[in-house]
């Protein structure tokens, strides 16, 4: 009897698949929907990541931007770049142990001159309410992209805070827009400071997910002449307090969205071409505080064998879930003919 039941409940349910199916596929089809004949002969990019841009214009046709030529500024003006880094080292039952560093580049004159290389700095995320408000954050927050964002804009801002304080007339590059210091409530008197001493403040974007920008820079792309910027027609949110741009420095270069608080943009936008080395167009000050604040593979198993010495840290066995319940479909996808 058992043996029919099951027959039975197996014949039924082939026989609802075909309905079930269709209605699975109707009300997925009609909330994702896509016009394929909108996309006729569009310029695509084939890629799994939103960092690569296009090496042309994504419009075919002459450029309708026109961009305002910049006169390089080599009056000497000193430079500071700052960038940061986090990775985590362990999971704990309350949370994940992250280490992170800071660093900063002074240039002048187009060369480095010195740098400040500052952490690394450990912190425990366990859910802690006053340690997470110190972060922005509230409490309730468990995405780790977010906590790792919240942690690296910290120190970034505590590194940009002195230095406002402690210039006069310098040029503060930051990796990114300049949101991180336009908000008042979470950057006491950076702003304040930064004017006070004639600091300017400037926040340059490797990528953008506005698609007006986006669609600017690719047509700077193709324009030489550089250095050169561009304005943008839409308002940011903090465009009361910061100006934004697309600026291209060098003709070999890509465009970049550009934040400027503090001087003139045009006269910012010269003082940095002439103080400041470029590769590919991106300012060589950013690209070595990236590096200085980079962990090396290397440098994440020192600091986990040092802690597990001086923690005496027991590490327990564990597995990736994911890799080992798919791993059948891994080892056997290249044998599928």
């Amino acid at each position: 009897m058992g043996t029919q039941l099951s027959l039975l409940d197996s014949t039924l349910l082939s026989s609802g698949l075909s309905s079930l199916s269709g209605c699975i596929k109707d009300e997925i089809s009609s909330n994702l929907s896509a016009d394929l004949k909108g996309l006729e002969g569009r310029r695509v990019i084939f890629a799994t990541s939103s960092n690569r841009q296009p090496l042309v214009q994504w419009q075919e046709g002459p450029s309708t931007v026109l961009p305002d030529h910049i006169e390089i500024d080599h009056s000497p003006t000193l430079l500071s770049a700052v960038d940061s880094s986090i990775v985590p080292i362990c999971n704990l039952a309350d949370g994940t142990l992250y280490v992170s560093r800071v660093a900063v580049v002074f240039s002048i004159g187009g060369s480095p001159s010195n740098y400040l290389r500052l952490g690394p700095f450990l912190y425990h995320s366990n859910g802690d309410s006053l340690s997470l408000g110190r972060l922005g954050l509230d409490k309730t927050v468990n995405d780790e992209k977010l906590l790792e964002a919240a942690i690296r804009t910290q120190m970034e801002r505590s590194a940009i805070g002195h230095l406002a304080r402690f210039l006069r007339g310098s040029i503060i590059l930051i990796d990114g827009t300049l949101r991180l210091t336009s908000s008042e409530s979470s950057s006491p008197g950076i702003i304040q400071e930064a004017k006070r001493n004639n600091n300017t403040l400037i926040g340059i974007s490797k990528t953008s997910k506005i698609q007006s920008v986006s669609e600017i820079a690719s047509q700077l792309r193709g324009i030489y002449g550089a250095p050169f910027f561009c304005r943008l027609n839409y308002g940011p949110t903090d465009s009361s307090i910061y100006t934004s741009v697309i600026a291209k420095f060098r003709d070999d270069g890509v465009a970049f969205r550009t934040d400027i608080l503090g001087r003139d943009t045009r006269e910012a936008l010269a003082l940095l071409a002439g103080n400041d080395a470029f590769y590919r167009g991106y300012p060589e000050s950013l690209r070595l505080a990236h590096h200085l604040s980079v962990f090396t593979p290397f440098e994440v198993v020192c600091i986990r064998s040092h802690l597990s010495s001086v923690l005496k840290l027991i590490e327990l066995p564990s597995e990736d879930t994911r890799e080992v319940i798919l791993r059948w479909f891994w080892s056997f996808k290249g044998k599928i003919q």
